[in-house]
């Protein structure tokens, strides 16, 4: 899937890309990738980097290329693991902003239905990354309350009696703990390096 957003204009699709919007892609296809690279002319390298479901936040540069890995809350089709984190590329070059995730996620879409019905005008690349980063804590949490939840009534559950089901399913909200832990540390890490990067090299405007 594909969009194509003015963040000037309070979030506004339009139907063509034009320099300077935003360019949303969640679960690339063939056609997805070909616009990527061949018409905006990413470094198929770079894509890749958030095709794999281990990456670290982090951001790389690459010529005119700035490549930012931000880990998001994404709900799992595993019943070990209902909860866990994804990457998510967010990618900036002269007149191209784009973001891509692998996995479907409720992040990118509730940062764009808030842009819209809040009438956000974003106008810096710099402020654009700032706020997926601000969006994806923002549903760290909403994910801890179901997980608080969950945690609450396995508890209960306990204290009636102990079943081996019970136990598994503390298992894996631990499980994802972890995983939210490691996330959230990493995109800390990525929020006190982006205040250099953004000073050592001139902010764009999107």
């Amino acid at each position: 899937m594909r969009q194509y957003i003015i963040t000037k204009d309070a979030f506004k699709e339009t139907d063509i890309w034009q320099p300077g919007c935003w360019v949303n892609v969640e679960c690339p296809d063939n056609d997805d990738f070909a616009f990527l690279t061949q018409t905006l002319h990413i470094p198929d390298f770079i894509l890749a980097y958030a095709n794999d479901i281990d990456e670290r936040p982090r951001i790389e540069r690459d010529g005119e290329w700035l490549l930012t890995i931000v880990r998001i809350p994404a709900r799992a089709q595993a019943p070990d693991t209902p909860i866990y984190t994804v990457p998510v590329a967010v990618i900036t070059g002269p007149d191209v902003t784009v973001t891509v995730c692998y996995y479907p996620n409720e992040v990118i879409h509730d940062f764009i239905i808030h842009g819209r019905s809040r009438q956000i005008a974003v106008t810096s690349q710099s402020n654009f990354v700032l706020r997926v980063i601000y969006s994806s804590a923002f549903w760290f949490l909403e994910f801890l309350k179901v997980i608080n939840s969950r945690v609450q009534e396995a508890a209960k559950q306990l204290e009636r009696s102990v079943q081996n089901s019970d136990l598994l399913g503390l298992m894996s909200l631990q499980k994802t703990l972890v995983y939210f832990s490691t996330s959230l540390q990493g995109n800390e890490m990525l929020i006190e390096r982006l205040s250099h990067v953004f000073t050592d090299m001139p902010d764009r405007d999107l």
